[in-house]
């Protein structure tokens, strides 16, 4: 983009009152920030779920943000901060499978969204020295036998920068989402860490540079956290907490959530018992756990032999073939074909001790 839209695409994005959405909305509709900024409050209010209130809202506001969007570019440039607009090609893909998704993204580091794993990692703030050890021992594991995985976290205190050391210590790439802006790197004792994750990985937030860590800023950064994994893993969680609240973000947007069950008593198990009680989480004691259900196992054998095909009934085969088109299929969808639901509970079951198909938390299926 050139200059001047950026700057409007950064003011488009201050104008209070309007949300991520109805902005995307905004931009898809008119085309670009520039054009949307053109128009006129009747215009603006034309477009469904905008409205007369918000049109208004948006022409009220446009100089203010416009002079604070010029700000903004310079401490972009002076920064070396890199920026990624949801339209253009350096935009994360799995986030734009997230309807939410931001509209800009700042950065600094070096990412490389298309290739290799992503692994997310939260946990409380108040991790006890167990905690650490089963987060320093699953990083070290990934390292080991899937080096190509980014760990991503929060860099608050506790699991997120156990997660962010342990990451650096081994050698991974490690990217931490913060809930501020760069010129409010929180907390201000991880800035070092942060500095250091720049080199191999990097630094992203959804904020300007002027922005503070306030708590709906957490909640935001919390669904960046868990649109751009391939697998979410929470370590220790009270029953209640932010870590929780990544993962139902996570489930919400389909992704594969992993937990390490505690002591029933644990204050700090809580959380992570309740997920496996949901079938939010599947149970996992190491990474070798995850790597499997993944189907990430280097040494696991990808075919299923011919003859055991052979071997299939009739409705075993149409369900296989269902499963296996859509990639990843939730059982309530497969009921749609079948009258009876314990005969399909049956043909499922039958399914997975052949090893053709695998159940993931939450009742979706894949074909192997």
């Amino acid at each position: 983009m050139e200059e001047q839209l950026i700057q409007k695409t950064i003011a488009l994005t201050l104008i209070d009152g309007i949300g991520t959405q109805n902005t995307k909305k905004l931009i898809d509709y008119f085309e670009n920030a520039d054009n949307v900024l053109r128009q006129s409050a009747r215009s603006l209010a034309s477009l469904s779920g905008i409205g007369q209130s918000k049109a208004e809202s948006i022409v009220s506001q446009f100089n203010d943000v416009l002079k604070k969007a010029e700000v903004e570019l310079k401490y972009i440039y002076d920064n070396r901060i890199n920026l990624h607009f949801y339209k253009d090609s350096n935009f994360p893909k799995k986030l734009l499978e997230c309807s939410d998704c931001p509209v800009l993204l700042y950065s600094k580091g070096h990412f490389d969204f298309e290739n290799g794993k992503y692994i997310s990692i939260v946990g409380t703030r108040n991790a006890t020295e167990y905690g650490k050890k089963l987060c320093q021992d699953f990083v070290r594991d990934v390292s080991i036998r899937q080096a190509d995985t980014t760990i991503i976290s929060g860099l608050a205190y506790g699991i997120d920068i156990c997660a962010h050391l342990s990451a650096i210590e081994n050698d991974l790439p490690t990217i931490a989402i913060m809930a501020g802006g760069f010129a409010h790197i929180y907390p201000g004792a991880h800035k070092h860490v942060a500095e250091l994750m720049v080199e191999k990985g990097g630094i992203i937030t959804e904020g300007i540079s002027s922005t503070f860590p306030e708590r709906q800023n957490f909640l935001k950064r919390n669904r960046i956290i868990a649109g751009l994994a391939d697998a979410v893993v929470v370590v220790e969680s009270a029953a209640k907490g932010g870590a929780l609240v990544t993962a139902d973000i996570a489930h919400s947007y389909n992704r594969d959530i992993f937990t390490f069950p505690g002591r029933v008593n644990d204050t700090w198990s809580k959380g992570c018992n309740q997920l496996i009680k949901q079938q939010k989480a599947a149970l996992i004691e190491s990474f070798s756990d995850l790597e499997y259900l993944m189907s990430w196992d280097k040494n696991k054998i990808k075919y299923i032999q011919t003859s055991l095909f052979n071997d299939l009934t009739e409705k075993e085969q149409a369900v296989y073939s269902i499963i296996k088109k859509e990639k990843k299929l939730h059982k309530d969808l497969l009921n749609q074909f079948f009258e009876n639901e314990t005969s399909l509970q049956s043909i499922l079951l039958s399914l997975e001790c052949k090893d053709i198909i695998k159940c993931l938390p939450g009742n979706f299926f894949i074909p192997l």
